[in-house]
């Protein structure tokens, strides 16, 4: 009710008790003013009081209920409504938690990713295999810390590994061991063992070392089984591990990426072995071929003049190598090349460059060696050559016998080709003396001789004949 209404109806009642009273007290007639006072007061209040009960005081009663009920609502919306806050705050709190160790998984992840990818660029750029294993080796000791770690490699049979790296703890672990040891092998993939898993257990691993959880690696690239990485975790680092900054799941996911990238690696540099031997070698006989030999003579004779060394070119051709083709076959004269060869590789040392010129022709260069030790060296290969029984197929081959020519470096030339072209020369000197023999180019007056420095071995050699 509007304060307007009330007031006029107030005004209104006050009115018309007043008219009221004036008219009793007239229609009394009492003479004494002060009864008349008193009267006329305690009718009018008689009259207001109800009047401003009901017209005032019992809205405002109303009124002031209305309002406790409504305190009442607005009192349990607003415990509602904290709670609300304090749920949605806990609940944020947890969100924040949460998105806190994803960052810091992520940071984690990322590091790692960019170590390994690390990692990949030095094995990229890894000559051998043995230099990427020994950078494997000294990179994961930084990226598992409290880890240790054996990587075994399938040997070229495919029906044994072999230990090739370990790190951090020495565990009793065997130096080889067949591939159906290794469940990981078995089942092409990652196979963990010890700790609460209950899962079978390798052969190949230590089965008394129960502090430690096992996690076989299979390391495979382009269908081929390589090898397997293995990792001893001690359970003070997997607990630390599940509580700390990453999962389980991500961790394993980690190992596995590493074990791929060096599967990767191993394939790469087997290829790369496999082209470059495709390149620089010969087939039939296993050694260097003519363009390995141009391209280190350079580098040679460069290395020699810088340390003013000396630089033996020797050129070697079979005598009478066409009578093993035409008498008993082509596949004949392939077994006397590779048998040859095989006695070139273990007679050399270490340093020498020995190469399959072409055809049955052969280079030889001896580096920091005189003309006269030359010479005795490849007499006394001359020798083995001689005496050396071939068979094929069972069958007994005619002896082999060689001719060289020997020209030094820089005695008689300082350049490839004329170094090649005098020991060439020299070799067909030998030839026309008889074969069987090697001659040394001698530098006189500025010309160059050939000049047969070998004993005469015409009387004890087989008789010649035509090549």
């Amino acid at each position: 009710m509007s304060a307007l209404r009330l007031l006029t109806l107030l005004s209104l009642t006050i009115f018309c008790g007043e008219f009221a009273i004036m008219f009793a007290l007239d229609y009394l007639r009492i003479e004494n003013e002060v009864v008349t006072n008193i009267v006329d007061a305690t009718a009018l209040i008689v009259i207001v009081f109800p009047a401003l009960y009901f017209l005032v005081l019992k809205t405002i009663l109303n009124k002031n209920a209305d309002l406790t009920d409504a305190q009442r609502q607005l009192l349990a919306a607003k415990q509602e409504l904290e709670q609300r806050i304090e749920e949605r705050t806990n609940e944020i709190a947890v969100t924040n938690r949460e998105l806190k160790e994803t960052v810091a998984r992520l940071n984690i992840r990322r590091a790692e990713t960019a170590r390994l990818s690390e990692m990949v660029n030095f094995f990229q750029a890894c000559r051998d295999l043995d230099e990427a294993l020994g950078l494997a080796q000294s990179q994961w000791q930084s990226m598992f810390p409290g880890l240790s770690g054996t990587f075994f490699l399938m040997k070229a049979s495919h029906n044994l590994l072999e230990k090739k790296i370990s790190w951090g703890r020495a565990f009793d672990l065997e130096p080889c061991h067949l591939p159906d040891e290794c469940w990981a092998l078995r089942r092409g993939k990652p196979h963990k063992t010890g700790g609460a898993d209950g899962m079978a257990s390798c052969r190949h691993l230590p089965s008394a070392e129960k502090s430690f959880r096992h996690i076989c690696l299979p390391l495979s690239a382009h269908g081929e089984i390589l090898g397997t990485l293995c990792l001893h975790i001690p359970e003070t680092v997997e607990g630390r591990h599940d509580t700390g900054d990453r999962r389980n799941g991500d961790r394993e996911a980690f190992y596995t990426a590493v074990a791929e990238s060096l599967a990767l690696a191993i394939s790469n540099l087997r290829l790369r072995e496999t082209l470059r031997y495709q390149a620089i070698r010969d087939p039939l006989t296993g050694l260097f071929n003519r363009r390995y030999l141009l391209e280190t003579l350079d580098r040679e004779l460069h290395r020699a003049a810088v340390r003013d060394q000396h630089l033996t070119m020797a050129m070697l051709d079979m005598d009478h190598f066409k009578r093993f083709n035409d008498t008993y076959g082509h596949a004949a004269g392939d077994a006397v090349l590779s048998r040859f060869g095989i006695i070139l590789r273990e007679w050399k040392r270490g340093e020498d460059i020995v190469a399959r010129y072409g055809g049955e022709e052969f280079a030889i260069v001896l580096l920091d060696m005189s003309a006269d030790k030359a010479f005795e060296r490849l007499d006394s290969l001359r020798k083995i050559i001689e005496t050396t029984a071939i068979e094929y197929y069972g069958q007994l081959l005619p002896p082999l016998t060689i001719s060289g020519g020997i020209s030094v470096y820089p005695l008689h030339a300082v350049n490839r080709d004329d170094l090649i072209s005098i020991a060439d020369a020299a070799l067909y000197d030998a030839k026309r003396n008889g074969r069987n023999r090697i001659s040394v180019a001698l530098e006189t007056s500025g010309l160059v001789h050939m000049v047969d420095k070998a004993q005469d071995i015409a009387s004890s050699s087989a008789p010649t004949r035509a090549a």
